[in-house]
């Protein structure tokens, strides 16, 4: 449900120095957030990943999470979201 999609990535916020388990949160997050067909909260997930992912280095997930972020945040005209992962 979308309600356990933000949990997820809530955990995956609060577990952001632990890589492997902040990417399985997000991760989950988004495949949730898919399956409900929330775009919103999907490109919220993606960004927060692809942001954390920047702070906490990790260089190879950042860029994709980002595009698929900002290809999303385009599509559903999230300015704001977009403008954040073209920074990213």
């Amino acid at each position: 449900s979308a309600l356990v999609a933000r949990a997820l990535t809530a955990c995956g916020c609060r577990a952001a120095d632990d890589r492997e388990a902040s990417v399985a949160y997000f991760t989950e997050a988004a495949d949730l957030a898919r399956k409900c067909g929330d775009s919103w909260w999907l490109v919220q997930t993606l960004a927060l990943e692809a942001s954390y992912g920047l702070l906490f280095g990790d260089p190879v997930g950042v860029p994709v999470a980002a595009a698929e972020a900002l290809e999303i945040a385009v599509a559903i005209g999230d300015t704001f979201v977009a403008r954040q992962c073209r920074y990213i």
